[in-house]
């Protein structure tokens, strides 16, 4: 009797770009899922405020920002917002409590008031939750393919 075998070849690579994917899912995957949908967010927020016919000065609009554990838009928010109305003040600095967590934060020490009386962030999610879960998901998907090339 004739034995048969089949060589199959590539395990070591295999392997090494799952080693990789490991490596990379807490850091980059998520890391780029959190900011890309903070990002959507926080771009939703400031359309509705215009929407919703709530800038004076544009220094609340100017105040919304994203921060994650790798990254915060806060220096260029309060930049850009300072410049909108000097006299306006900002809270400080938000920051997540872990990797897992990124923040939208409407800066203006205000925002709270008008968000009570004119609610323009809350609807955003309320809205957008759907989108939100597949731009995440969407996202998730690109950078694993990217890790595994």
């Amino acid at each position: 009797m004739t034995d048969m075998s089949v060589n199959i070849s590539g395990g070591a690579d295999i392997l090494r770009r799952l080693k990789r994917l490991q490596a990379g899912i807490k850091d980059q995957v998520i890391g780029k899922m959190l900011q890309a949908t903070g990002n959507q967010v926080e771009a939703l927020v400031k359309v509705r405020i215009t929407d919703e016919d709530l800038v004076d000065t544009g220094f609340m609009r100017s105040s919304v920002y994203v921060s994650t554990h790798q990254e915060s838009g806060f220096s260029s928010a309060r930049s850009a917002a300072s410049s909108r109305n000097p006299k306006a003040e900002m809270g400080a600095e938000a920051k997540p409590r872990n990797e897992y967590e990124a923040l939208v934060v409407v800066g203006a020490d205000y925002a709270a008031y008008v968000e009570n009386d004119h609610p323009f962030f809350r609807p955003v999610i309320d809205e957008s939750t759907d989108e939100l879960l597949e731009l995440a998901a969407n996202t998730a998907a690109r950078v694993i393919a990217e890790l595994v090339k």
